[in-house]
């Protein structure tokens, strides 16, 4: 799947607010980590956010992600919605619910 600018500069941000909020989870908790916490998911993250990182330096040449890291960053997308409607353009928040909905539907 082709991935606009818009959805990289804002997966950048929704990926590094999650990467710190697993940390602050691994901080908090040690070892006794809640239901939902997996420590594996921030490399899996890590290495997406990477991935944005490389292909916004090479100027948004046309890429193609999918995969499970590709999958989680999507599943990122409603929380960030959340907390960012109100600094969200119309047609970035048309474009990542777009995305969203494209991944998830059956």
């Amino acid at each position: 799947m082709f991935i606009s600018p818009t959805i990289i500069q804002h997966g950048i941000i929704a990926l590094e607010n999650e990467i710190m909020r697993l940390e602050r989870v691994h901080e908090n908790c040690g070892d006794e980590w809640p239901p939902d916490f997996d420590p594996n998911d921030r490399w899996i993250y890590d290495q997406l956010l990477q991935e944005f990182r490389k292909y916004k330096a090479s100027g948004y040449e046309e890429q193609s992600l999918n995969g499970k890291p590709f999958r989680f960053f999507v599943a990122l997308i409603p929380s960030y919605i959340n907390s960012n409607m109100d600094k969200l353009s119309q047609a970035s928040y048309l474009e990542l619910h777009h995305l969203y909905s494209e991944t998830y539907s059956p």
